[in-house]
């Protein structure tokens, strides 16, 4: 019947690994079983349990040696579109999944994501994300054209007036998109102005002198 056969250590290894080195032992029968793996923490197709274990008496021949490995746990990637890249990097984290942004600097918000919502993948898989960054609209209605076109660029954005002559007696009164409003940046930002002018003192004029004096 002879002496039987050692058991070698299989745990760290892979499950092919895990067959020849049990096979190096004289062991020709071999299970490999998955278990989904807890955490993103625990190496995706690392054994982490045998029998008979490893270091004990020999065993008999013929017996076979069963391990199980950790498995990656399917996961659904959410739909993080449309919303703020640090929102969107917490709600991917969670999911046990790992954001890849283009870009970090700046606030940003997500504007296209790889793989799609909704799509089944491991965890601990990567999903890419493609951001634009954000800036805030200001406040220019009130505002000379002149002045609103500056602070609009200063915010980096462009200015699109319904007029632009007279630029210093146009007043802007209203803009689309509104004040406060997040948008990305260099868009564009429609200005309806009306131009406003003083009304000169035309008492004891002539026709022609009057019609000079108004601009």
């Amino acid at each position: 019947f002879g002496l039987g056969l050692g058991v070698p250590r299989l745990t760290g290894l892979d499950c092919a690994a895990a067959r020849r080195r049990a096979a190096e032992y004289g062991h020709t029968q071999f299970d490999c079983a998955t278990r989904a793996a807890p955490s993103a923490n625990e190496r995706v197709g690392s054994v982490f349990e045998q029998a008979p274990e490893a270091g004990g008496a020999p065993v008999p021949a013929p017996v076979a040696i069963r391990v199980v490995a950790w498995a990656a746990q399917p996961v659904t990637v959410p739909d993080v579109r449309e919303r703020a890249l640090g929102e969107a990097i917490g709600a991917i984290e969670a999911a046990r999944l790992v954001p890849r942004p283009d870009e970090r600097n700046g606030t940003r918000v997500v504007v296209q994501q790889s793989p799609a919502a909704g799509t089944v993948v491991d965890a601990g898989s990567a999903v890419s994300l493609a951001t634009r960054e954000v800036v805030e609209v200001p406040d220019v209605v009130g505002r000379a054209l002149g002045a609103a076109r500056q602070a609009l660029q200063q915010a980096r954005l462009a200015d699109a007036p319904d007029a632009s002559d007279h630029a210093d007696d146009r007043i802007v009164q209203s803009q689309t998109p509104a004040a406060h409003a997040r948008v990305a940046v260099g868009s564009e930002v429609r200005l309806a102005t009306k131009r406003y002018a003083e009304v000169p003192d035309l008492g004891d004029l002539t026709c022609d002198e009057a019609r000079e004096a108004v601009p």
